[in-house]
């Protein structure tokens, strides 16, 4: 395929020996989606969340695109790298959320960046964060719990979402793992709203 992950341009692809002899990557991205792409200035998130980014989640956790997935994959696997760490958990889908998206969102990329993870917190709530206002968000309670008999004591974790609007679900997630004797938590997300 020689389109364009993004906007479906057909591309004209180079082919040589290092193409050749090896596989080509799952997905393209033309230079024009290339340049919408605002790299994050924080540690804590790939991307800066942008119209052209809105557009990228909703292919992907609406339209089911899977292969929105290796492009995330890719940036993750880079980001991750640098990092030391225990255990990587991803913020999980409420049950009946992820029947309804067919798809857990974030462990599809972890899966295709074949980053080993622990499913290990349960979203005790259908309410989606991004349907909430910012007050609203902010006067949440807890809406996450430890699945029965997992441990956390001592482990240094890396938490991980696919977007970050006011930073309430992951600092929800991440008490919870340091109440349950975790050393330390980073987050990292795909894309964040804050710079």
């Amino acid at each position: 395929m020689n389109n364009c992950l993004f906007c479906g341009e057909y591309l004209v692809i180079e082919v040589t020996w290092a193409t050749f002899l090896w596989r080509a990557p799952s997905f393209i991205i033309c230079s024009n989606c290339e340049e919408q792409l605002v790299y994050s200035k924080s540690p804590d998130a790939i991307y800066f969340h942008n119209e052209f980014m809105n557009d990228v989640i909703h292919q992907y956790k609406f339209q089911q695109d899977l292969r929105v997935a290796h492009f995330f994959a890719a940036s993750i696997r880079k980001a991750i790298k640098k990092r030391k760490y225990d255990v990587v958990i991803p913020i999980p889908m409420h049950p009946k959320k992820e029947i309804e998206r067919t798809f857990a969102h974030v462990e599809t990329v972890l899966k295709f960046a074949n980053i080993p993870f622990q499913t290990v917190l349960q979203k005790d709530t259908e309410e989606q964060q991004s349907k909430k206002s910012k007050k609203e968000r902010e006067q949440v309670a807890q809406f996450f719990s430890l699945i029965s008999g997992a441990s956390m004591r001592g482990k240094k974790i890396i938490l991980i979402d696919d977007v970050m609007t006011t930073g309430k679900t992951m600092s929800l997630a991440r008490q919870l793992l340091m109440d349950a004797g975790a050393e330390k938590v980073e987050i990292l997300t795909f894309i964040s709203g804050q710079m």
